[in-house]
C-alpha cells in the first residue's frame, strides 16, 4: 500500500488509484507511428555510437557512457510524445419514459358502462348509472388510468418499466407543462404524487400538439417510449403526418392507454328559443324551440316544458319522439304556448328532459324574458256604410276593455249618433285631434271624397310616417283599394293597386275559398287563437269560407304576405289577402276581403273578435311598446356560441333618417363594462329600402347590448336589444373517446395500445434505449515528478561517469 501511494506521488496521480482502478493503459498524447520510432531510435543509436567511438578508453567505458546518453535521448523523446496513464471506463446514459397525461375536461367524464355489447337496452339501462353495480362510484377516465397505474403504491411503474430509465411526467390541455414534482423526477413514487395531483379542468385538448412539444422540448434526449393517457378526443385540428415523421426520426414510440368509451355521448339539448319580446295580456305566448340531439340509439323520448321561472309552475309541456339518424343525431322544432294574464316583465324557463342515458345536462335549460302589456289602445275606425264587416268589427272593438274606439260612419243619417267609446262627428282636422289615437282603420271609404281633404291626407301620412301611428285598410266592393290609387294615401297601402280592378270577381259568387297561411302567417299573432298549436291549426281549417276579395298586383317591396288566395294569382305568385308592411315609423295592414264577419256569424264571437283585436294591437306604435320609434334593431337569435355568425337587422322607421343614413349603417355590441366589443357593418338591402342587414362572427363571449352609430341619430328610447355569446365548451361538444386516433399514433410510431386490464404487459413492451458512453480518466505523466527525477538522474549519472573517467 505504501509503495502504491509512493508511486502515485511520483506520477502526480490525482484521480487514478493504483491497485484499485483497472484497467489501466499507457497512452500518448502525441502518438508516433512505430516505424518512425524505430527509425528515430536507430538514428539516435548510430549518432551516439559515432560520438563515443572517437572517445578514449576501453570499449566497456565507451559502451557505458553511450548507454547513458542513449537513455537520456530516449527519455526526452518519450516526454516529447506526452505519455499519459488512462483508466478505461464507461458511463450509462439512461433513456426516458414520458408519462403524458391529458388534463382536459373530457377526462373527467364518467362513461356509461356497457356490459352487454349485444345492444340489449334493458341490460344497458342497468349500467347507465354513474354508480357501479357494486355500489361504488364509477370512475372518470382519468381516475381509471390513475387506478391502473398507481395500484399498490405505483408497483406497475417500478416493476414494468425498463430498469434505470428516467420517468418524467407531463400534462397537457391546450398547451404542454411539466408536472413532475421538483427534486426526483426519475422516482416513480414522486411521479405518482404528481399524477394524483392532476385535475382535468382544461377547456381544450391538443393531443398532437402536446406530443410534438414533448419531442421538441429536448432534441438530444433518448426517449424509450411515450405513455399517452388520453381519450384521444382533440378539440383542435389534427395533422398526424408530421408528428409521425418526427416520432419515427427520434425513434420515440407512443403507447396510448385506452381510456373512455368511443360510443357517442347521449345528449339532448336546447339549440335556440324564439319568442316575442312583448305580448299583450290575455294573448298567447308561443315559444318556438329548437331541439338538437346526438349519441342516441334508436328512438327515445324527451319531455319539453315551459315554466314560470319565479314559481316553477309548469305552463305547457309536450313529449317529443327523438328519432336518430345513422350517426345517432337529429333536430326538431317544437312549440310551447300559454296564455298570459299578469302584466309586467316575466321570466320563463324552457327545460328538456332527455332519456336516462343522457350525460350532458348543461344545455337542458334556457331562460328568456317577455314583457306582458296591458296598455289602453285608442282606435279610430272609419267606414262608409253599415256593411256586415262594419257591424261586427265595431262591436268587437267596443266590447274590448283595453280598447277605446271612435267610430265614424260617413253615410249615416242626419242626427245619427256616432258609436264608440269616444264618439266623434267628423274626421280629425288637426294633429292635436288625430295624434291621441294609436291606430286608424279605414273600411270601404272613398279616398277622393269630400269628407277628406288633401291637408287631412298629409296629416294622416305624418301621423303614420313620423308619429309612428298604425294604419289599417279593409277592402270593400265600392271604393277600397281602387279609389286610393293616385292619392297621397296610396303610400299607406302595402299592395300595388290594380287600376283595372273595379271590385272583386265579377258576377254572383257561389263558390267560397279558405285563405292559405304563408310561413310568416303561421308565425304571426293574428292567426293564433288558442295556446295548443294542433288545436289552433284545426280551428283555422274549420273557419267558414270567404267569397269576395279585392284583386291587386301583389305586395309592395318590403311588405309581408300573411294570408294568400289558394288559387287566384297576382302575376307569378298567389293573390295576397292579408298583408302587413311599414311606412316610415308606422305599421300598415291591408285585408283584401270584407268577409271576416262570416266567422262571427257561424263560429261565435271568439275567433272573429280575437282576430281583430290582434290586428289593432299589431298596429300599435312602437313607442307604446317601449321601443324607439325611429329605428328598431334586432338579432336573428338571442343566444350564440363563440364562433357562430350573428345576424343583425336594423329597420329605420323615420323616412328622413333613412334618407340621411345612406347605404351603410354601423351597429356596435357593447359589453357589460360599456366597451364596444363587436361592430356590425350593415348594408341597405335595396335602393330606398328602410331595412339594413349585416352579420359577423361572434369572437367575444358575454352579454352584448346593441347600439347604433349614426350621425344625428339619438334614440328617443334606449334600444334594448341584447344577445348572449357563450364560450363554446369544445370538450363537451364531442365527448366520446377517439380510439382510432390513439391506434393511429401507436401504429405509426412503432408503439402499441395499452389496455387498462393489462397495464403491466403494455409497459413491459417499452424497450430500454439507454447507451454506454466512454468516460475515461486520463492523468499526464510527462510533467510528473518521476519524469523530472529520471531526467536528472540520467544526466547526472553521465556527468559523474565522465568525470570519473577523466573525460571532463
Amino acid at each position: 500500500m505504501m509503495v502504491e501511494r509512493a508511486l502515485e506521488w511520483l506520477l502526480d496521480l490525482e484521480r487514478i488509484r493504483l491497485g484499485r482502478d483497472a484497467p489501466l493503459r499507457l497512452t500518448w498524447d502525441v502518438p508516433v507511428e512505430a516505424w518512425v520510432l524505430s527509425a528515430l531510435g536507430l538514428a539516435a543509436a548510430a549518432c551516439v555510437a559515432l560520438v563515443y567511438r572517437r572517445e578514449r578508453g576501453s570499449v566497456l567505458r565507451r559502451t557505458l557512457l553511450g548507454g547513458l546518453r542513449l537513455g537520456l535521448v530516449a527519455l526526452v523523446g518519450a516526454l516529447l510524445c506526452r505519455p499519459m496513464l488512462k483508466l478505461q471506463r464507461n458511463r450509462v446514459e439512461p433513456s426516458e419514459v414520458i408519462l403524458l397525461v391529458d388534463e382536459s375536461r373530457s377526462m373527467s367524464r364518467v362513461d356509461r358502462r356497457r356490459e352487454a355489447e349485444s345492444g340489449d337496452r334493458a341490460a344497458e339501462a342497468e349500467t347507465d348509472s354513474p354508480t357501479a353495480s357494486t355500489g361504488e362510484p364509477a370512475l372518470s377516465r382519468l381516475d381509471q388510468a390513475r387506478a391502473a397505474l398507481l395500484k399498490d403504491d405505483a408497483a406497475v411503474l417500478r416493476r414494468s418499466l425498463p430498469p434505470g430509465n428516467r420517468l418524467r411526467l407531463y400534462a397537457f390541455a391546450s398547451g404542454l407543462r411539466e408536472a413532475s414534482p421538483p427534486g426526483s423526477p426519475e422516482s416513480p413514487t414522486e411521479v405518482a404524487a404528481g399524477l394524483s395531483a392532476l385535475t382535468p379542468e382544461g377547456g381544450n385538448s391538443d393531443v398532437v400538439g402536446a406530443l410534438q412539444a414533448v419531442l421538441a422540448a429536448d432534441p438530444d434526449r433518448r426517449i424509450a417510449g411515450i405513455v399517452l393517457i388520453s381519450d384521444g378526443r382533440a378539440t383542435t385540428p389534427v395533422d398526424v403526418f408530421e408528428l409521425l415523421q418526427s416520432a419515427q426520426a427520434r425513434q420515440a414510440p407512443v403507447y396510448p392507454l385506452r381510456v373512455g368509451s368511443p360510443d357517442p355521448v347521449a345528449d339532448v339539448g336546447l339549440d335556440a328559443i324564439r319568442a316575442p319580446q312583448t305580448v299583450f295580456a290575455d294573448d298567447v305566448l308561443a315559444a318556438d324551440i329548437s331541439l338538437r340531439w346526438s349519441g342516441l340509439v334508436g328512438t327515445e323520448t324527451a319531455r319539453v316544458r315551459l315554466l314560470d321561472d319565479a314559481t316553477d309552475a309548469v305552463l305547457a309541456e309536450t313529449s317529443v319522439a327523438l328519432s336518430a339518424d345513422t350517426a345517432g343525431s337529429g333536430a326538431q322544432q317544437v312549440e310551447l304556448s300559454t296564455r298570459l294574464r299578469d302584466r309586467g316583465v316575466r321570466r320563463f324557463r324552457v327545460e328538456v328532459t332527455g332519456p336516462a342515458a343522457e350525460q350532458e345536462l348543461s344545455n337542458n335549460a334556457e331562460r328568456f324574458d317577455v314583457t306582458v302589456l296591458d296598455e289602453q289602445l285608442n282606435v279610430l275606425y272609419v267606414d262608409t256604410y253599415p256593411r256586415y264587416e262594419y257591424r261586427y268589427l265595431k262591436t268587437a272593438l267596443v266590447r274590448e276593455r283595453t280598447v277605446k274606439v271612435s267610430v265614424l260612419l260617413l253615410e249615416a243619417d242626419e242626427g245619427f249618433v256616432q258609436e264608440g267609446t269616444l264618439p266623434i262627428q267628423r274626421f280629425p282636422e288637426t294633429p292635436e285631434e288625430l295624434n291621441p289615437y294609436d291606430v286608424v282603420i279605414f273600411g270601404d271609404v272613398d279616398a277622393r271624397g269630400n269628407w277628406l281633404s288633401l291637408a287631412q291626407m298629409r296629416m294622416l301620412l305624418d301621423f303614420v310616417g313620423n308619429q309612428g301611428g298604425g294604419f289599417g285598410l279593409i277592402a270593400g266592393e265600392r271604393y277600397t283599394p281602387g279609389r286610393f290609387l293616385g292619392t297621397p294615401l296610396e303610400r299607406l297601402v302595402p299592395v300595388r293597386i290594380d287600376a283595372e280592378a273595379s271590385g272583386g270577381p265579377g258576377g254572383t259568387i257561389t263558390t267560397g275559398y279558405r285563405g292559405r297561411l304563408t310561413p310568416e302567417g303561421r308565425a304571426s299573432r293574428l292567426f293564433r287563437f288558442v295556446p295548443d298549436l294542433e288545436e289552433n291549426v284545426k280551428l283555422i281549417g274549420e273557419l267558414p269560407s270567404w267569397y269576395w276579395y279585392a284583386r291587386s298586383l301583389g305586395p309592395k317591396p318590403g311588405a309581408t304576405v300573411l294570408l294568400e288566395h289558394p288559387t287566384a294569382t297576382a302575376g307569378s305568385r298567389a293573390m295576397p289577402l292579408v298583408v302587413s308592411g311599414r311606412y316610415g315609423a308606422g305599421k300598415l295592414f291591408f285585408q283584401a276581403t270584407d268577409d271576416t264577419w262570416l266567422w262571427r256569424r257561424h263560429t261565435g264571437e271568439f275567433l272573429h273578435d280575437a282576430y281583430w283585436i290582434q290586428v289593432a294591437r299589431s298596429l300599435m306604435p312602437d313607442r307604446r311598446l317601449g321601443q324607439d320609434r325611429r329605428m328598431t334593431v334586432t338579432t336573428d337569435r338571442r343566444r350564440y356560441n363563440l364562433g357562430e355568425r350573428v345576424g343583425v337587422e336594423a329597420r329605420v322607421l323615420d323616412p328622413e333618417l333613412s334618407s340621411a343614413l345612406g347605404d351603410a349603417l354601423t351597429v356596435r355590441g357593447v359589453d357589460g363594462e360599456g366597451r364596444a366589443a363587436m361592430r356590425f357593418e350593415l348594408r341597405r338591402v335595396e335602393e330606398r329600402s328602410n331595412v339594413f342587414l349585416g352579420s359577423r362572427i361572434a369572437d367575444r363571449p358575454g352579454s352584448m347590448l346593441l347600439e347604433v352609430e349614426a350621425t344625428g341619430f339619438v334614440p328617443e328610447r334606449a334600444i334594448s336589444t341584447t344577445f348572449q355569446v357563450q364560450a363554446l365548451d369544445l370538450e363537451s361538444r364531442r365527448a366520446e373517446a377517439d380510439h382510432e386516433l390513439l391506434e393511429q399514433l401507436a401504429t405509426g410510431t412503432g408503439g402499441s395500445m395499452i389496455e387498462l386490464d393489462d397495464v403491466a404487459g403494455g409497459l413491459s413492451k417499452i424497450r430500454d434505449r439507454s447507451v454506454q458512453i466512454p468516460d475515461d480518466v486520463v492523468e499526464p505523466l510527462w510533467d510528473s515528478r518521476l519524469a523530472a527525477l529520471l531526467f536528472v538522474l540520467l544526466i547526472t549519472a553521465e556527468w559523474v561517469t565522465r568525470k570519473g573517467f577523466g573525460l571532463v
